[in-house]
């Protein structure tokens, strides 16, 4: 199943970027979640959340991953099923659509499931790097984003150090950016 969804993933992205990039269906997450805030403890703003650029997306990213808040995380960074099934009926050749959509309802929980883990993941890699997410500073992002699909680097410094981490497979859906398949720890940087 895993490589059925990855498959269908990656034909979405392929189908993405020769279509129509206007990505103009209906929001759901999107108006929502581009316009939220969120405090820490302490009562003080850890970042607006908005993912309308990759530099946006990244920085929200770190803001979450700093803030450990992992609820908010998977319901920003993973589009909803609703979401995924309109994007394939604008985005997919008519007749490739019921097979896509019988595999994102088949898949859809553990690609989910999968993306979450992935914050635990560089949580628990960056503590072993010696940086602290919580103090951390976004420094840049290098994307290898086409017009609407691609990974994005994430450099951030902690402590006089900088490190580097991957939100892999982003995908552009109704105007703002989301992340199909998990982050990835790379490594601490010279």
């Amino acid at each position: 199943m895993k490589k059925t969804l990855a498959i269908l993933l990656l034909l979405l992205l392929a189908v993405g970027c020769g279509g129509d990039d206007s990505n103009n269906s209906e929001t759901t997450n999107a108006d929502n979640q581009n316009n939220e805030t969120s405090s820490d403890a302490e009562g003080k703003d850890l970042h607006k959340v908005s993912a309308s650029t990759p530099e946006e997306f990244a920085r929200s990213v770190l803001a979450l991953l700093a803030a450990n808040d992992s609820d908010r995380f998977i319901e920003f960074v993973f589009p909803t099923k609703e979401e995924l099934l309109v994007y394939i009926q604008e985005q997919i050749p008519a007749d490739e659509q019921d097979e896509a959509r019988k595999e994102i309802n088949e898949e859809f929980a553990e690609k989910k499931e999968s993306v979450l883990e992935s914050f635990a993941e560089v949580r628990k890699r960056a503590a072993l790097a010696g940086c602290n997410l919580g103090s951390a500073s976004f420094g840049h992002c290098n994307t290898d984003v086409r017009p609407i699909q691609g990974d994005i680097d994430v450099i951030i410094t902690e402590s006089g150090k900088s490190y580097q981490f991957e939100i892999d497979d982003c995908l552009l859906m109704n105007g703002r950016w989301y992340n199909m398949d998990g982050l990835n720890w790379r490594r601490d940087t010279p």
